[in-house]
């Protein structure tokens, strides 16, 4: 079961808006309020057995993924900038991932990116990880991609999922 939660919120208070969607979204999913905490790393996780989430924001929208296993998921928003996102890809991705992005760059960068993302939140190892240390073509899990107006969204998990997020005002 994986569930998705999108929410409108302030570049001031985005961190802080996105822990209230995380608190509701464990609330309304699984009917009681849990206590996020956060590991070494500052990956955050329920003490309750058998409960996953994840919390990404970027440019005013927060995304919360919550599950019953492992679980990574980001949220980035778009931009058209080509030429740029053609460098970011040279400078971060593996080169499959960059010649891949180089077809169509204003679509694929974002695929790529918020998959990597998505990835190094799953295994918690964050931004310690170099995204150009891994592929994610060959890695063994479930990328599963959604557009929400102008934010890719992507969630790294071991089940494809095809649940759309819920917009929580």
């Amino acid at each position: 079961m994986i569930k998705l939660y999108l929410s409108d919120c302030t570049k001031a208070t985005e961190h802080d808006d996105a822990q209230k969607l995380a608190t509701y979204a464990l609330r309304d999913t699984f009917g009681c309020e849990l206590q996020i905490l956060k590991d070494s790393r500052g990956k955050p996780y329920v003490s309750k057995n058998g409960v996953y989430l994840s919390i990404a924001h970027s440019h005013e929208r927060c995304l919360v993924a919550v599950s019953d296993s492992e679980i990574g998921a980001d949220i980035e928003y778009r931009s058209s900038e080509e030429d740029r996102l053609i460098r970011l890809a040279e400078r971060f991705f593996t080169k499959e991932e960059a010649e891949y992005v180089k077809e169509r760059p204003s679509e694929r960068f974002y695929e790529i990116w918020c998959a990597k993302e998505s990835y190094i939140k799953y295994t918690g190892e964050g931004l310690s990880c170099p995204l150009s240390s891994f592929c994610i073509f060959s890695l063994p899990l479930q990328f599963s991609h959604f557009n929400a107006d102008d934010y890719t969204i992507c969630v790294c998990s071991a089940q494809k999922t095809d649940t759309q997020p819920i917009y929580v005002k």
